[in-house]
């Protein structure tokens, strides 16, 4: 006795939703892609730092901050500068730009890479964690008044800084960082008022500055300690570092507090060592969710890749 047509029906159209759910699942749940540094050198070749992903989602779905997210080829993150592009003023620092060196108080251009220990994770849909490379990289480009940093171990995770060269120090612009959980992206983006000196001119150690540097999603209260000058092994020989610690205070859509220390080159401000960890929650895509990050980069060698 064969079961009647609509029956069948029934259960050929229950079937394929179970497939389809299926593999509606497995798709947003599919893991995080890593960013080799062949790549991160291909890229600086070609001419941008700018790849972040095209949201893998529809712009409907996305939050106001992702909106700005970068594509391969578009425009540039704010601050970044294509290789090979020139300060706005100084003859010594336009020559720089063009051939790589590095100008006073600031590293030279190239891809560096880290030894890298960390993860992101988050308690959404029942919670994602991201494992970071053994090796990632931070790029430096020449950007306006000073340089762009930007370190980006997976294709769904990168942050760059943006810095100028004043007076009084190295003064920390412009950030902005970048995550995507379950094909949903967010992107965050803050400006820094020009208190905002993360290595003074003439750093005395224990002392501190403060700095909120603000975006649409939030501020983010930053107080810098100059902790001293100690030496960090890079490549097997000591280099002269300024420790300098940042204690974050994070409100808005995202609340919640971290500590970065980072070990910066002495003259250059080359980033040689940095610790960060970071407890959040934020609203996202799917509502308000806890986020962690802990991360420790090492340089693996100060001469930068081209």
């Amino acid at each position: 006795n064969d079961p009647p047509r609509w029956s069948r029906r029934l259960l050929a159209l229950a079937i394929v939703s179970t497939l389809v759910g299926a593999g509606t699942l497995l798709y947003i749940r599919q893991g995080a892609h890593t960013i080799t540094v062949n790549a991160a050198l291909e890229r600086y070749r070609a001419g941008t730092t700018t790849t972040a992903p095209a949201p893998s989602s529809s712009a409907a779905n996305q939050t106001a901050d992702t909106t700005a997210a970068a594509r391969p080829g578009s425009s540039p993150t704010p601050g970044a500068a294509r290789p090979g592009s020139q300060p706005a003023s100084g003859a010594s620092a336009s020559a720089a730009g063009a051939t790589g060196a590095s100008t006073a108080g600031s590293p030279a251009d190239g891809v560096y890479v880290y030894a890298t220990q960390g993860y992101e994770e988050t308690n959404a849909l029942g919670g994602a964690r991201h494992d970071y490379p053994a090796q990632s990289t931070v790029t430096v480009q020449r950007s306006g008044c000073g340089w762009t940093e930007r370190w980006q171990p997976l294709q769904e995770r990168w942050d760059t800084w943006s810095f100028c060269n004043i007076a009084a120090g190295q003064h920390g612009k412009h950030f902005a960082t970048y995550h995507e959980f379950f094909q949903k992206s967010q992107q965050q983006d803050y400006d820094c008022p020009a208190n905002a000196i993360w290595r003074p001119t003439n750093p005395q150690p224990g002392s501190k500055g403060h700095a909120a540097c603000t975006g649409s999603s939030g501020t983010t209260d930053v107080t810098a300690t100059m902790v001293g000058f100690e030496d960090v092994p890079v490549a097997g020989k000591a280099v002269r570092a300024l420790h300098v610690r940042f204690d974050l205070v994070l409100s808005g859509s995202n609340r919640g507090t971290g500590a970065q220390d980072r070990w910066l080159e002495a003259k250059t401000g080359l980033l040689l060592k940095m610790t960060e960890d970071l407890s959040s929650q934020s609203t996202t895509p799917f509502g308000d969710v806890h986020y962690e990050e802990h991360l420790k980069l090492s340089l693996t060698s100060d001469q930068p890749q081209r």
